[in-house]
């Protein structure tokens, strides 16, 4: 039994890491990367926020996250899995990765 301890332990941490994203969750399992030349992992346990559509502008030259007053170029856009509006940010606040409903899904 205490051979199985470790290991079960190890098991239920990384079960708890998984869910700590919550409903960014998929964004994490999914090892998704961003678009720029660095290609980082989008995200860590607290890093991506929803948007609701209201919050975020279509332009021409990207979407502007409203409340950030952020513009994300067209492309730098990936599409969601659970069709909302996801920003991952970096500590400093900077994108790391930014998410948009796949419409024709």
């Amino acid at each position: 039994m205490r051979i199985l301890f470790p290991f079960v332990t190890a098991l239920a941490l990384a079960a708890s890491s998984a869910t700590a994203h919550g409903p960014a969750a998929w964004i994490q399992n999914g090892q998704y990367r961003n678009l720029s030349g660095t290609h980082e992992q989008c995200c860590g346990p607290h890093d991506c926020a929803a948007f609701a559509a209201r919050d975020v502008q279509v332009r021409p030259d990207g979407y502007m996250i409203r409340p950030l007053s952020m513009l994300i170029p067209t492309d730098q856009a990936q599409f969601s899995e659970d069709q909302n509006y996801w920003l991952c940010r970096k500590p400093d606040g900077s994108m790391r990765c930014f998410f948009i409903p796949n419409v024709g899904a």
